[in-house]
């Protein structure tokens, strides 16, 4: 039986495979340098770039 963070992980991803438990708990330094690290490599990779426009605009909204 699914806790409630696992049932809504899994609605949100009908149709999607998942292979990652989430949602990802992080600090405030452990997201900034995830933001930092996608920054540095948006140039030269695609993926990286698009999650860093996500990510970044998630970090711009959060209080602080």
């Amino acid at each position: 039986m699914m806790d409630e963070v696992e049932e809504s992980w899994s609605e949100s991803r009908l149709n999607k495979p998942k292979k990652y438990p989430m949602p990802l708990w992080l600090t405030d330094e452990e997201f900034d340098k995830m933001v930092e690290s996608l920054w540095i490599r948006r140039k030269s990779d695609t993926l990286c770039n698009a999650l860093y426009n996500r990510m970044s605009a998630i970090k711009g909204i959060q209080p602080r």
